[in-house]
């Protein structure tokens, strides 16, 4: 079971959507940014007063910063919503700890560092890699057998699902990506 850490993965997307744009590869750029898409929704804070969920900014990120935007609803001492502040999330890379976050935005009611814990939390995360999202897809489906085998002397992998592609388009898509970066051999 291969995990990575969730602002990884970000880290990962903001560089192939960069990477696609540079090559004028739309439909991988496109892919990079619905699942950055899926993951803010899935793991990233929403909720308890981060009521409009999380954005991830993926054209302003690469791979050595992610920026996050977000709004906080504020309750008054009567427990009456009374007021917004908006926030961005901005994680740099650090060799020491992996990452530094700072929140940027007005510091109504000591938010920000309520803020910097719950996405310090999320980030650090461990979520599926690549690899283990598609093979738990595979998982699933237990009618769908997938057989390998080693071309030229194992520098490239070859896989044979044994259905169309829109039958499981997620997993053609990842063997489609993987066998154009060259990374076939790694899944």
């Amino acid at each position: 079971m291969k995990t990575q850490k969730l602002f990884t993965r970000f880290a990962q997307l903001a560089q192939q959507y960069h990477n696609c744009a540079k090559s004028n590869n739309s439909t991988w750029q496109d892919k990079a940014r619905e699942t950055a898409e899926t993951l803010c929704k899935d793991y990233m804070p929403s909720g308890s007063g981060i009521d409009s969920g999380t954005e991830f900014d993926i054209d302003a990120s690469n791979e050595n910063k992610l920026v996050f935007k977000t709004s906080f609803h504020h309750m008054n001492d009567g427990g009456f919503y009374d007021g917004w502040t908006v926030h961005q999330i901005t994680v740099r890379a650090n060799m020491a700890q992996g990452y530094s976050l700072g929140v940027s935005g007005r510091d109504r009611n000591q938010i920000k560092e309520y803020l910097h814990e719950v996405y310090s939390s999320a980030l650090s995360d461990e979520v599926w890699s690549l690899r283990e999202t598609y093979l738990r897809q595979v998982e699933k489906l237990p009618e769908i057998k997938i057989n390998s085998t080693w071309l030229d002397g194992g520098s490239r992998q070859v896989w044979q699902t044994g259905i169309a592609p829109q039958t499981f388009p997620a997993f053609a898509d990842c063997l489609e990506y993987l066998n154009q970066a060259g990374k076939l051999e790694s899944i």
